[in-house]
């Protein structure tokens, strides 16, 4: 992937100029590492944050990243077979980590059963959660 993304941008920011410096080549695998860090959280649910630009127009290089939130450790009690956290049409299967953020809560209570939207939660950015669920009022929620 990243060999990939590096091709499209030495081709695109490489026309017209017959021989790349150092410099440009550091600056081109700066942005290379700033579009995989923002695929990765896109690719986790979260929308891209603390990215963007320094003061001279470049991406920011590792070093300069701004604090991301964290994760919460989501754990599990009572009768669901399964149980899913949804936004944005993304599902994350629990229990595990989870991005913090408003989520409705899927779960599936018998064999068989088709998935259902049974209660909502606000997962905070770190620490862990647990979400109880109970077939016998078909609903999910934590405290």
């Amino acid at each position: 992937m990243r060999l990939a993304l590096s091709l499209v941008l030495l081709v695109a920011c490489g026309r017209g100029a017959q021989t790349e410096t150092a410099q440009d080549v550091d600056a081109l695998t700066r942005r290379v590492t700033s579009l995989e860090r923002r695929m990765q959280q896109m690719e986790g649910g979260e929308r891209p944050q603390g990215e963007g630009k320094g003061h001279d127009g470049e991406a920011k290089a590792e070093g300069d990243k701004a604090e991301r939130p964290g994760k919460a450790t989501i754990e599990l009690t009572g009768d669901a077979t399964s149980v899913q956290l949804v936004r944005n049409k993304r599902k994350i299967a629990v229990p595990g980590p989870v991005p913090p953020g408003e989520f409705e809560i899927e779960a599936v209570f018998a064999e068989g059963e088709a998935p259902a939207i049974v209660g909502k939660i606000v997962v905070p950015a770190e620490g862990a959660v647990t979400i109880t669920c109970a077939s016998a009022t078909k609903s999910c929620a934590a405290p």
